[in-house]
């Protein structure tokens, strides 16, 4: 392994790691000693896979020398007819060098114009139509194509580059490995319904590829700038409210979802018919206990307080006791003033999810004067731009 790793131009470890990343078996160590010393050695075969990502292996190193025959024995001990070293060219058509270098490139322009004042529009134009031409021309769809895909739509959200609703709700259904791309870029770009629609459609009709499309789905939704209009509330409702059968990832989004665009009543109505799901669970209890701010807003924190006094489950009452405390105690409240004086300027709407559900326990503090009420709304005014936070915030101020 050492004398091919060389040959290659990459360390022996490198090698290895490629080898067992492609499933290949490698020679145990002393193999080559022990087989020129003529002893018997055992040969692993290689196992046949299905899967077209084992049937390439790119090594790709420093080394421009021809293979010796060293490399040849490794070769040879792979046992595998399917096994093919790439040229140059081949590896950097399928790596995308060229695209990447590029992309490299125009990070570090726009950086410059960015930090010097200048325009942006020409670069906005240039990003929306690569993403077009990538489309078109399959530029994605062949070797590292989609992390290309994923660079430019990473770019597109810095530059608020608008991406049409067809194309979002195609990178969706059809490219996996780029849809928690595209939903932050839909959380950071301005509110467009189509857009909104596009998302909600994609988990309606679950073309997720895993559990986890809950979570992003759910993070990026409430994470987004989003006006106060009845269609909003009504999809999200329908959403998650309609009568299906429920796991640990769709509730944990429906709870999250609800805090923010919900009230009170539709989060009760999930509670108490997934009773049996979250109160053994201490990572759905954290979630339910922070709910707090949101009952106690709404009048009927007495019925969460008992819903979760039945489950029993320590990380719900304590959660509980942590926003109840910041509504009686000062003490309790100045040890998170602090935490809540800073503001999240990456965030759409300056302020994290967790932070807002914090910041309406503060304001519905009996001891928080209209001084330190106003420092705090002042601080998070950009939350005022959310038609949902801003329906909180005004009752509270």
């Amino acid at each position: 392994m050492t004398k091919a790793a060389e040959e290659f131009g990459i360390l022996d470890v490198a090698l290895k790691k490629a080898c067992d990343r492609h499933r290949v078996p490698t020679p145990p160590r002393g193999y080559w000693a022990k087989n020129e010393a003529g002893k018997s050695v055992k040969q692993v075969s290689f196992v046949e896979t299905a899967d077209p990502q084992d049937e390439r292996i790119v090594i790709y190193g420093n080394s421009r020398s021809e293979l010796t025959t060293e490399a040849a024995k490794l070769r040879s001990w792979l046992n595998s007819g399917k096994t093919r070293i790439m040229t140059k060219a081949e590896a950097e058509k399928h790596y995308k060098i060229r695209e990447n270098i590029f992309i490299e490139k125009f990070i570090a322009h726009i950086n410059s114009l960015h930090k010097n004042g200048l325009p942006l529009n020409r670069e906005v134009k240039f990003i929306a139509f690569a993403i077009e031409y990538g489309f078109r021309n399959e530029v994605f769809s062949t070797g590292n194509g989609e992390k290309i895909l994923k660079r430019l739509i990473t770019i597109a959200a810095r530059l608020k580059v608008p991406i049409g609703a067809p194309r979002i709700s195609e990178i969706l259904r059809n490219w996996p490995g780029s849809r928690e791309h595209i939903m932050r870029f839909c959380a950071l770009a301005p509110h467009d319904k189509d857009r909104f629609q596009s998302l909600v459609s994609y988990i309606a009709e679950e073309h997720y590829v895993d559990d986890v499309s809950w979570i992003h789905f759910a993070k990026n939704v409430v994470s987004s700038r989003v006006p106060n209009d009845a269609y909003v509330y009504d999809e999200l409702r329908k959403l998650f409210l309609e009568d299906r059968n429920t796991d640990f990832f769709e509730f944990y989004a429906k709870i999250w979802v609800l805090s923010k665009y919900g009230n009170a009543s539709d989060l009760l109505v999930s509670l108490r018919e997934n009773f049996e799901l979250w109160s053994p669970d201490e990572t759905l209890g954290r979630l339910v206990g922070g709910l707090y701010p949101i009952f106690k807003q709404d009048g009927i924190d007495d019925d969460l307080d008992r819903i979760i006094a039945r489950s029993n489950n320590k990380s719900a009452i304590d959660i509980f006791s942590f926003h109840h405390a910041i509504t009686i105690d000062r003490v309790a409240y100045l040890r998170v003033r602090k935490y809540l004086s800073a503001v999240n300027p990456s965030m759409p709407n300056g302020i994290s999810h967790s932070k807002f559900l914090v910041l309406l326990s503060a304001l519905q503090s009996y001891f928080i004067d209209d001084d330190e009420r106003k420092i705090l709304l002042t601080i998070h005014h950009r939350a005022f731009a959310d038609g949902f936070y801003s329906k909180r915030l005004a009752s509270l101020m």
